[in-house]
């Protein structure tokens, strides 16, 4: 993944230290069965363990699914 979307608002996710520590630099698919382990994050674990990849373009289409939800809801 290309350095300047390590930050975008699709590439993040909220999750507690404890996870982000044990996700921190593993793939993907490891990061998936890490978050599906952790019952607080129902919501984010659902739309995150629907992409099948994670690269620039699923960083991408999260990006403005997350801004199309926020205009959404707090319009």
């Amino acid at each position: 993944m290309p350095e300047n979307y390590k930050h975008r608002l699709g590439n993040l996710v909220i999750v507690t230290p404890e996870i982000n520590s044990e996700a921190n630099n593993k793939s993907f698919s490891e990061k998936i069965e890490i978050y599906n382990k952790e019952n607080r994050l129902l919501c984010l674990q659902k739309i995150i363990t629907e992409y099948q990849n994670w690269d620039t373009v699923d960083i991408e289409r999260r990006e403005k699914e997350l801004i199309d939800w926020a205009l959404s809801e707090w319009n």
